[in-house]
């Protein structure tokens, strides 16, 4: 049985659900049968077995990159149309929650290399919208009142994979307080932000009895809206 104050049933069938987790909720607090996780301030669709058979079954699509999800980040600065971003993540030996991002295909000084290692990670982005939004009034710092509200398909399923590509790129995505830097923090407290702006809003898998096809989407949360409402207000960066 899931709790409601945890999250809210978006799909259901005799032996799995989709949930839209809330924001702050630990995955595996909803379930023991969770088929994936989504870091505790990501929101958005989450995939619940009901039975081991079935979660089994899914993180087999899994293995088999034959399950795709679909994000929705609000970062600093304008974005290119289209990207990809690959490398490898490791733990910040100092920080256990936090991760830190090597970009390449080859780290021959780690001895790592190939896309079958398990640290490597790869996402394929693709920009939605630009806005200007005057919060630093300094001309040297006319680029930090630029925001993307971009897409981003995971290829690779790591944890942090998102948030460490985009803040790689110079792209961090507000109310990130774990990679976003000083800049973020000054942005998060001008724009009232008080959550990291990462939203699962898609998800596309099949139905483990019988192989049809489940396609469903999230919408974004009112706070994540009123962020985006409120940067929209000058017209639409080109």
């Amino acid at each position: 049985m899931i709790n409601n104050k945890f999250s809210q049933i978006v799909f259901e069938n005799q032996n799995l659900l989709v949930v839209n987790k809330k924001l702050g909720i630990v995955s595996s607090n909803i379930s023991p049968l969770i088929c994936h996780r989504l870091d505790r301030n990501t929101s958005g669709l989450l995939i619940i077995a009901k039975n081991q058979a079935t979660k089994e079954k899914i993180q087999q699509q899994f293995k088999n990159h034959q399950i795709r999800k679909k994000y929705w980040a609000l970062v600093l600065g304008r974005t290119e149309l289209k990207f990809e971003i690959e490398g490898f993540i490791f733990r910040d030996k100092k920080l256990s929650d936090k991760r830190r991002f090597v970009p390449g295909f080859e780290i021959n000084d780690l001895k790592i290399s190939g896309k079958s290692n398990q640290r490597y990670s790869k996402t394929i982005f693709k920009t939605l919208n630009t806005n200007f939004f005057p919060i630093f009034s300094k001309p040297s710092q006319k680029d930090l009142n630029y925001f993307s509200l971009v897409e981003a398909e995971p290829i690779t399923g790591r944890t942090h994979q998102i948030r460490l590509h985009l803040s790689n790129q110079h792209h961090p995505i507000l109310g990130d307080d774990l990679y976003g830097g000083k800049i973020v923090k000054k942005i998060n407290q001008k724009l009232i932000i008080s959550r990291l702006l990462l939203h699962a809003v898609e998800i596309n898998f099949k139905n483990p009895d019988n192989g049809k096809d489940i396609n469903l989407k999230s919408n974004i949360s009112s706070d994540f809206q009123k962020t985006i409402s409120k940067i929209t207000k000058d017209k639409q960066a080109k």
